[in-house]
């Protein structure tokens, strides 16, 4: 299959997930109380409430508004000209974006309507799984003002930007898999909820923070080798 009908195949799955969770919110529209909850804490109990027309329409309009942002992503960035070369990589991203979305509507959904199954304790190890994805195509992004590490360093030189976006990458896919891991055996042992959210927040903490500080100390790095 070429890279063009593997393309046109991707986006028409992309525009399937954006669909479903509308086609979903319809179906489960009747079942709904007037009152959801819109917003769950670390053990997936609801915590904030919204009246059902902007709890069951708010999330699905957000996808929709994501599908045009991403498409036309290139049209609008001053750095348009370096898409064309990563642009198999950001059909990825969005492909797997979109199928993050999708998981995350069917499970705050089903958490509307009262389903005994509650998996949004599972939404963590679907945030992991994206950004273990989206640290595997690190090193193919090229430097633009959306995706991607964007530092001040990074984006004033190319060099910068590349390594800081390898380190970024091998980081968040090799620490991605090892506190999937670890977090499957916490559950597994029983171990709370806020245990597990907590390592879950630094993490990310570590994950953030690290390639920002990297991009700073390597273009301090080159600068004081362009002076020498």
């Amino acid at each position: 299959m070429s890279d063009k009908i593997s393309g046109k195949w991707k986006e028409l799955l992309i525009i399937v997930m954006v669909l479903f969770p509308i086609i979903f919110t319809l179906y489960i529209w009747p079942m709904a109380p007037d009152i959801v909850p819109i917003h769950w804490d670390f053990t997936g109990k609801p915590d904030n409430f919204a009246d059902k027309a902007t709890g069951l329409l708010l999330f699905p309009g957000i996808i929709i508004g994501l599908y045009f942002f991403m498409k036309y992503l290139p049209k609008i960035d001053p750095s348009k000209f370096n898409y064309p070369s990563f642009e198999k990589v950001l059909l990825t991203i969005r492909l797997a974006l979109h199928l993050l979305l999708l998981f995350i509507h069917f499970a705050t959904s089903l958490s509307i309507i009262g389903s005994p199954y509650d998996i949004t304790s599972y939404i963590f190890y679907a945030l992991i799984i994206f950004m273990i994805v989206l640290g595997n195509s690190m090193i193919d992004i090229k430097q633009n003002y959306f995706i991607g590490i964007r530092t001040p360093w990074t984006l004033s030189n190319k060099e910068v930007w590349t390594s800081t976006h390898r380190f970024g990458g091998y980081l968040w896919v090799i620490s991605g898999i090892l506190i999937l891991c670890l977090l499957l055996l916490l559950q597994l042992l029983h171990i709370n909820s806020e245990t597990i959210f907590t390592i879950f927040l630094m993490w990310i903490g570590v994950i953030v923070i690290a390639p920002i500080t990297y991009s700073f100390v390597y273009f301090k790095k080159l600068e004081k080798a362009q002076k020498s």
